[in-house]
């Protein structure tokens, strides 16, 4: 289990992905969310951008919100300890409403969340009758009703879009040694079946036609067996990752106890 912020290759942010979607299935979820750094070039939805009503947080919600709409993503806001300077809190509303993006909840200043830290948990888990767990969850019923109904969603995907779904693999093979090419090779191969499965439901998510439906799913059970079967060959070639696997796998089995 890593540590908040700390660091790890990207092979681990896939598998946690792999095995979170099949998780969904089994226990009927509609919704994933994973923390992660920025910058891993998945497909998203939507961002929610959390910022603070300071001068930098104002900064950095600009530039999230230019990158969102570089790639097309659906923006949403929520501003943190929200009233530890009302007069920036009110520029980023008016900010927001100017360029036409939602601010889904405000969250006040409260010292119960340092105690929760500390505490090892979550606000909810630490204190879920708490106003700023209201708060919370209050954000997430709105973000959710939201990304389910936005139009993004329901619209026929261009070109353009398509392309920037997909995960950006870039491939130098003079920057790789000899004896990690063929577990490079792999790696990439289960990164291009994941894109494919997850642009073959979204496009089935999208169509009217129930026989085009049908296809689409059908196409994604079969992108799945690749998956499957890439990482077979993973598991010989690399060691580590076949024991990196069984530890998730135990750890996942932890959590359902």
């Amino acid at each position: 289990m890593l540590s908040p912020s700390e660091a790890n290759s990207g092979k681990l942010v896939t598998m946690v992905m792999q095995n979170a979607k099949i998780l969904a299935e089994r226990e009927n979820c509609n919704f994933i969310i994973i923390d992660e750094p920025p910058g891993i070039g998945c497909p998203v939805d939507a961002g929610l951008v959390v910022t603070e009503p300071t001068m930098s947080g104002i900064h950095d919600l600009k530039r999230a919100l230019q990158l969102l709409e570089h790639f097309n993503v659906q923006p949403f806001v929520c501003v943190n300890i929200y009233d530890i300077n009302k007069d920036n809190a009110e520029k980023i509303e008016s900010f927001c409403k100017e360029n036409g993006i939602d601010v889904i909840g405000n969250i006040l200043f409260n010292p119960i969340v340092t105690k929760a830290m500390v505490d090892g948990k979550t606000i909810i888990e630490y204190s879920p009758i708490s106003a700023v767990a209201k708060e919370i969850e209050g954000i997430w019923e709105k973000l959710s009703a939201l990304v389910s109904e936005k139009s993004f969603t329901q619209e026929l995907l261009t070109k353009k879009e398509v392309i920037g779904l997909l995960s950006k693999i870039p491939i130098n093979l003079e920057r790789i040694s000899k004896e990690n090419l063929d577990k490079e090779i792999l790696g990439a191969g289960i990164i291009t079946e994941l894109d494919a499965i997850n642009l073959y439901e979204q496009m089935a998510a999208m169509t009217q036609n129930a026989e085009i439906k049908t296809t689409l799913l059908n196409i994604a059970k079969e992108e799945k067996t690749h998956v499957g079967e890439f990482q077979a060959l993973l598991l010989i070639k690399d060691e580590e990752q076949e024991k990196e696997l069984e530890e998730g796998r135990k750890e996942v089995k932890e959590l359902k106890k």
